[in-house]
C-alpha cells in the first residue's frame, strides 16, 4: 500500500500521462470517460486537499487535539 506522499506524486504523474489509443477507445466506448480530464481533476483534488488542510490547521487552537491529526496528515502529503 502506498503512503499518501506517493499517492500525491502518482496523481501528478497520472495527470501528465498520455493514455494509449486502446485505453481511450475503451474509456469512451464503455462509460464515455475522459481519462485525461479525470486524471487532471484527481490531481487538482489532491492539491485542494492540501490547501484545505493547511487552512484548517491555521485556524485551529494550539490546544485542539485535531491540530495534531491535521498536522500528521499534512506531514504525509509532501
Amino acid at each position: 500500500m502506498a503512503n499518501s506522499t506517493q499517492v500525491i506524486t502518482d496523481l501528478h504523474t497520472l495527470a501528465g500521462s498520455t493514455f494509449t489509443a486502446a485505453s481511450q477507445t475503451k474509456a469512451h466506448g464503455t462509460d464515455d470517460i475522459d481519462l485525461g480530464g479525470m486524471a487532471n481533476t484527481a490531481s487538482a483534488a489532491g492539491a485542494e486537499l492540501k490547501r484545505g488542510l493547511r487552512l484548517i490547521a491555521a485556524n485551529l487552537d494550539a490546544a485542539d487535539p485535531a491540530l495534531t491529526l491535521v498536522n500528521n496528515i499534512l506531514g504525509t502529503l509532501s
